[in-house]
């Protein structure tokens, strides 16, 4: 199978999707398909994406990142368009972004698979006014051209506004590849709980502010946030709470050794959301250390000991607070068995992916 994988991406090397999708591409190559990256990036330098991918193509196309320039953007998706159509694949598999009018005729000459990542209509009501109503407007040209979806949580692909497409669809939530993280980091021995949070975006929805309610609470445990851009969701932190910038792996993997449990997003419900499938979870998961999520976690069907799901309400923190001091408190010198996580790895997910790519060709 010759298969394009095509997304937009502004984050770079540090970001939780570029080492997704290094990993889904890997797994196809293993699994004897032919991949290219097709990718659409404000940024001008995307050599890392070339070392990551050692022997995949990558085509990048970069523009410039600003509203006066929408032209820059749109002269470069139509040129991806018409170079994925010489490069002749089977088929598509398109990272969710805004609808382009050039991708009409890529959706038109080549089956498209949607990967979709979240509820796009409650999203992007956080986004700008004008750029929430072009998505609006525009996502059924869309929705309506693909041959097939792909969703990471079962919650949004029951959605309505997905359905009424009566495209076929598969859950499968997001996976790590875990022979990247060959050893469970030993459990630290803090005489006071020590709780991380790691993430690349700290967006609303994430909780942050949730977080340090929990710090002020708790001034005997140590809260270390990493991946800060902004300061613009919260105003100073308390002294037991540490916020560090965006670092790569090799930095941040100190951190997380010293953690006795990882924080995952508390405030889903900003933006309507009652399940997830975290990738910065699963880096935890495989590292060993017990989570606390404020979401149901689609990959476990049935309660864990080293995962608190917290329910996707405004007052879920504040509400469950001895529910919360018990959990850490009995993490504290834990770590999560390997074989608890098996199914989240890439191996596991890619084959799924793949079957459901030859299901969508077979049925034409």
């Amino acid at each position: 199978m010759r298969i394009v994988y095509l997304l937009h991406y502004n984050d770079g090397p540090i970001g939780g999707v570029f080492h997704k999708v290094i990993g889904q591409v890997t797994q196809w190559v293993l699994k004897n398909a032919e991949v290219a990256i097709f990718l659409l990036t404000r940024e001008t330098d995307n050599s890392f994406w070339t070392e990551a991918a050692k022997n995949i193509p990558v085509f990048s196309y970069s523009y410039i990142n600003s509203y006066t320039n929408l032209s820059s953007r749109l002269r470069q998706t139509a040129q991806i368009v018409r170079d994925i159509q010489h490069w002749q694949p089977d088929l598509v598999y398109f990272r969710h972004d805004l609808y382009y009018p050039p991708y009409h005729s890529l959706l038109h000459a080549v089956p498209v698979v949607l990967e979709i990542n979240g509820d796009d209509l409650s999203e992007f009501q956080l986004q700008p006014k004008l750029r929430n109503l072009y998505n609006r407007v525009t996502r059924s040209l869309l929705f309506s051209n693909v041959k097939g979806m792909v969703f990471v949580s079962q919650e949004v692909s029951e959605r309505a506004h997905f359905l009424r497409y009566g495209k076929p669809r598969v859950t499968i939530a997001n996976g790590i590849d875990l022979e990247q993280y060959p050893n469970v980091l030993t459990a630290p021995c803090n005489p006071e709980p020590r709780l991380v949070f790691l993430s690349s975006e700290w967006v609303s929805w994430e909780g942050v502010d949730k977080i340090l309610w929990l710090a002020y609470h708790f001034p005997d445990w140590h809260f270390d946030l990493i991946g800060k851009k902004t300061n613009n969701l919260f105003s100073e932190p308390p002294p037991n709470a540490t916020l560090y910038p965006p670092m790569h792996r090799a930095k941040y993997e100190a951190i997380l050794g010293q953690a006795d449990v990882a924080i995952g997003a508390l405030a889903c419900e900003r933006v309507g959301m009652h399940e997830a499938s975290s990738l910065g979870i699963r880096e935890c998961l495989a590292y060993g250390i017990p989570c606390m999520v404020g979401y149901h976690e689609t990959d476990f069907d049935t309660p864990k000991d080293f995962l608190l799901e917290l329910p996707s309400t405004p007052d879920n923190v504040t509400e469950n607070v001895a529910l919360i001091a018990q959990f850490v408190i009995a993490s504290q010198g834990q770590r999560v068995p390997r074989g608890e996580i098996c199914h989240l790895d890439n191996s596991v997910k890619e084959q799924a992916r793949l079957r459901f790519f030859s299901e969508v060709l077979d049925n034409g």
